[in-house]
């Protein structure tokens, strides 16, 4: 808060509020700040996650996925953006939609084990946001051969 009274443009301390409000369900607070840090720059790729976070907990779950897609123009190995799609999706009934973005989130978090987006994985570690996506992909594609 300290930062943001000194300078309310400053992006990382916007981020870092909206990041602790998300995690709080504040997720109106969390909107406001994501559109605050991407009307400053709106190539900030986590800015995008975290307003698609807020969005899809707001039920607004076509915006959600908008703000993944951004998040994914962005930086393509952000796992997070992609697992969080498959999960709309599968709630959709999308399932083949969702079963490729399992598979590109399991990709994704491979080949950036340390990105940027392990910062929004709530504490979670690169092996088990894997594991998550391979298991739900697996059921999804247990279910299609049923």
């Amino acid at each position: 808060e300290k930062c943001l009274k000194e300078g309310p443009r400053h992006i990382e301390a916007l981020l870092l509020r909206g990041l602790v409000s998300a995690n709080l369900k504040n997720y109106e607070q969390a909107e406001k700040d994501c559109l605050k840090v991407i009307g400053l720059n709106s190539m900030v790729a986590p800015a995008h996650f975290l307003l698609g976070v807020a969005y899809e907990n707001l039920g607004k779950s076509e915006k959600a996925v908008g703000e993944f897609r951004k998040t994914l123009y962005l930086d393509q190995d952000f796992a997070l953006a992609y697992l969080n799609i498959a999960n709309i999706y599968r709630r959709q009934g999308r399932n083949d939609d969702a079963l490729r973005e399992f598979r590109n989130a399991a990709a994704a978090a491979r080949r950036s084990p340390q990105g940027e987006w392990l910062k929004y994985a709530g504490g979670f570690l690169t092996e088990a946001i894997v594991d998550t996506a391979e298991k739900l992909a697996g059921r999804l594609e247990e279910s299609r051969t049923k």
